[in-house]
C-alpha cells in the first residue's frame, strides 16, 4: 500500500487547521510555531492534517528520527512529508517511502548545473519539464535512503518514451511521478506497486476538520 495525498496551498483555512493541530498534536503545533511565515506554518500544519485524513483517524505525534526522517510512533506504517510554495504532499505506506514535491519555476539552471549528471542535463535540454521531475526524484531517493544524495549528481535518471522514470544507479528503486499545476510529486520506494495519488480539495479538508471539531469540543 502506497498512498499519496496532495493539497494545493490556500491559507483560507489557516485558523481551522491550526486549531485542529493544536488539539490533536501539541508537539506538532509547537513545531509549526517555529516557522516565521504564515504560509510555512500552514504547510507544516496541513501536512499533519493530511496524514490524519489519509488514515481517517488521529495519528498521534510525529517523531523525528535520524537526519530528520519523520515517523509515527503510534502507527505501524512509514511516512514521508514534502511541501513547497504551492503544494503540500504526504506519503503513507506499509514499507519505506520517500516523497518530494516541487514547482517547475523553483528549479533554475544553477541547480541543474550543480546536481544533474551529464546525461540528465542532455535530457533536460530536450524536455525542460524534466528539471522538476529529476529534482523531485533525487530528493525522493534521498528521503527513501535517509541520505544526502540530492546535493551531488549521484543519480543517472532516465525518462523514457513511455513516461517511465528510472535511476540507472539505484536499479532497485522504483520511481513514480505525478504532474500537477506546473509542479511534480515523486515517490521513491523499493516496491513496483503504483502509488494511489489523491488530490484533496479545500472542501474535503474543511469537512474533515468540522467532524473533528465536534470531537474536540466534547473532550
Amino acid at each position: 500500500m502506497k498512498r499519496v495525498l496532495i493539497a494545493p496551498i490556500d491559507t483560507l483555512l489557516f485558523e481551522e487547521v491550526m486549531t485542529f493541530v493544536r488539539g490533536a498534536s501539541r508537539s506538532r503545533y509547537d513545531y509549526v510555531g517555529n516557522f516565521y511565515r504564515k504560509e510555512d506554518q500552514y504547510n507544516s500544519a496541513l501536512a499533519y492534517v493530511l496524514l490524519c485524513l489519509a488514515t481517517e483517524k488521529l495519528v498521534g505525534e510525529i517523531k523525528i528520527g535520524a537526519n530528520g526522517k519523520p515517523y509515527l510512533e503510534e502507527m505501524n506504517c512509514h511516512i514521508s512529508i514534502s511541501h513547497t510554495n504551492k503544494l503540500v504532499s504526504i506519503g503513507i505506506s506499509n514499507e519505506n517511502i520517500g516523497i518530494d514535491c516541487e514547482m517547475e519555476s523553483n528549479i533554475n539552471d544553477v541547480i541543474v548545473n550543480e546536481v544533474f549528471s551529464i546525461s540528465e542535463k542532455t535530457q533536460v535540454m530536450k524536455n525542460d519539464f524534466l528539471k522538476v521531475v529529476f529534482w523531485t526524484a533525487k530528493e525522493a531517493i534521498s528521503k527513501l535512503y535517509n541520505e544526502d544524495w540530492y546535493s551531488s549528481p549521484s543519480t543517472e535518471l532516465i525518462y523514457n518514451a513511455n513516461g517511465e522514470l528510472k535511476d540507472a544507479v539505484s536499479s532497485e528503486v522504483y520511481l513514480h511521478q505525478y504532474s500537477f499545476r506546473k509542479g511534480c510529486i515523486c515517490v521513491a520506494s523499493v516496491s513496483p506497486d503504483q502509488p494511489s495519488f489523491q488530490l484533496v480539495t479545500e472542501k474535503e479538508i474543511s469537512e474533515f476538520l468540522d467532524n473533528f471539531a465536534k470531537f474536540f469540543s466534547k473532550n
